[in-house]
């Protein structure tokens, strides 16, 4: 799987479409309801129909144009550091397992016709860069992500992200799912929920933004 940190470096996307699928079964267990929903302008409820093509944005480095979503940062190092809150922080392990996951709940069709992909922004540096402006993080250089405030005029291409594609009636479902994943760590001691607490945005046919939650 190390296309993907390739693909990181030379910032093209990589895209898995969703597949047809004749007949879909419900989701199995309960929606993601572990945060309300925060309504982005111009949508103030959910209003889409069931059968919507909508996609959850999931943050690598760099952060997105509305500031109540958490922005993420990829570390250059082998070992996670404490967690943050307001930040989703990754390595280049947990990266891979996280989008190995995300294949993996595709093909299953538990959650319906799942498309998803890597987006990437076009001055997105190399997986060792120690550019802290894109979220990249060393140990020579502390200072992980810059802080300086997002033009809400900017589009995504200042962010590097996963781009999950599925039915609108699938999205608490497809929210609850990545919420759940956890990474094993290299000694093995503990797991880590990479987007615990994380607030991702939503965006509806048009790439507009929806919710985010």
């Amino acid at each position: 799987m190390q296309f993907l940190l390739c693909k990181l470096n030379d910032s093209q996307p990589h895209i898995y479409p969703s597949p047809f699928l004749p007949s879909v079964s419900q989701p199995k267990g309960r929606p993601f309801n572990r945060n309300q929903p925060i309504f982005l302008a111009p949508y103030s409820e959910f209003s889409l129909h069931d059968d919507a093509r909508v996609a959850w944005l999931v943050p690598i480095r760099g952060a997105f144009p509305w500031d109540v979503c958490t922005p993420g940062i990829l570390l250059d190092s082998s070992e996670l550091p404490p967690m943050q809150p307001n930040l989703v922080q990754w390595n280049s392990t947990s990266l891979i397992k996280f989008w190995q996951f995300l294949l993996a709940l595709r093909n299953s069709g538990s959650l319906g016709a799942l498309g998803v992909s890597l987006q990437l922004s076009h001055c997105s540096p190399g997986v060792s860069s120690n550019t802290p402006a894109m979220g990249v993080y060393s140990q020579s250089n502390p200072v992980s992500l810059s802080h300086e405030p997002m033009d809400p005029k900017k589009n995504l291409i200042s962010a590097d992200y996963f781009k999950l594609y599925h039915d609108a009636s699938r999205t608490f479902f497809v929210r609850k799912a990545v919420d759940c994943w956890s990474y094993q760590t290299e000694n093995e001691v503990s797991k880590v929920r990479i987007l615990k607490g994380a607030k991702l945005p939503l965006l509806d046919e048009v790439s507009i933004a929806v919710l985010a939650c």
